[in-house]
């Protein structure tokens, strides 16, 4: 039995756990960061991947070989095992890395390996769950035995919400949420909705994270830190980390939003910004990739209009 654990997190409570098969498999990319160039050569893509992290987190590529590479070769190991189960959850994170998974098995000749998921949203005793990695190891365990199996079509519907994450441009992913039947992946439609509102806004500039940041920072006189703390009490949808949350606060400061010192401090422009009177796209030299999107300001850039909740071209 190969387990396929979503983070450090949950591995090191997995790993206090007597749960049957003790092969395991970390998975630490965060596919919902980032380029997603499919239709390249997997040796391609995740040295494309490999670039981004290290650019962006500023880790060694020692690092990610180590940490990640080899960690994803080893689910070709999947022939050796009867069953392979997926521990994920609800966030934005979460579910992006395993539709990757369902997608990259979906491709795979399974024989009579056996695909099964544990995926929560929720947990009974922990009133604001976040994550797996929060539970203590009889409450993970307890998880084991209501794990779900993966049937064909389960996969098949992982592979096709992949190839629209990975598309050039968000109308394939806004088909596949409206078109598809979730009944048997309940928690991917929220998490790719929050995916959704992460493409600027056509008010200010913002995506939703950045907006929630940025009122947090108006309506509190918070450390950089205590601005985290507030922002996961909000919100465990999109499950970003720190590294993230840092990197929009620099932006913040870079574009002068913020002044950011042992408490946070709005700019009069970072005002002026949340009554949408300003684009945040506008100041600055505008570059991410949402998926399969890649947005600049070179080009018309896709967007979500909050107002109207749904995503336009401008």
């Amino acid at each position: 039995m190969l387990h396929i654990l979503n983070g450090d997190a949950t591995a090191t409570i997995f790993k206090q756990t007597d749960l049957p098969g003790k092969n395991i498999l970390v998975w630490r990319e965060i596919l919902s960061e980032g380029p997603i160039v499919d239709h390249t050569l997997p040796a391609d893509f995740w040295q494309t991947r490999q670039h981004y992290l290290t650019q962006t987190y500023q880790e060694d590529a020692v690092t990610y070989v180590l940490k990640v590479t080899a960690e994803v070769k080893l689910l070709e190991t999947y022939p050796q095992h009867e069953e392979v189960v997926l521990w994920f959850e609800h966030d934005l994170l979460c579910q992006v890395n395993l539709l990757y998974l369902l997608h990259w098995f979906a491709q795979r000749d399974l024989g009579n390996t056996k695909i099964s998921l544990v995926c929560i949203g929720e947990h009974p005793d922990l009133p604001t769950f976040k994550g797996l990695g929060e539970l203590s190891p009889v409450q993970l365990a307890a998880l084991f035995p209501k794990r779900q199996v993966l049937l064909p079509d389960d996969l098949a519907l992982g592979h096709r919400g992949w190839e629209a994450y990975a598309a050039l441009t968000p109308e394939d992913l806004i088909k596949f949420l409206k078109n598809e039947d979730f009944s048997h992946l309940p928690l991917l439609p929220a998490a790719l909705q929050a995916h959704i509102t992460r493409f600027p806004s056509v008010q200010n500039g913002l995506n939703a994270i950045e907006q929630i940041l940025l009122e947090l920072a108006a309506n509190h006189q918070l450390s950089p830190t205590g601005l985290m703390g507030k922002f996961w009490q909000q919100t465990s949808l999109f499950g970003i980390g720190d590294a993230q949350i840092v990197n929009y606060l620099r932006g913040f400061e870079q574009t002068g939003l913020l002044l950011l010192s042992d408490k946070i401090v709005i700019t009069d422009l970072g005002s002026k910004i949340l009554r949408d009177e300003a684009d945040y796209v506008q100041l600055q030299p505008y570059e991410r990739w949402l998926g399969g999107v890649h947005l600049h300001s070179a080009s018309s850039l896709w967007r979500w209009d909050r107002v109207q909740g749904k995503i336009v071209k401008i």
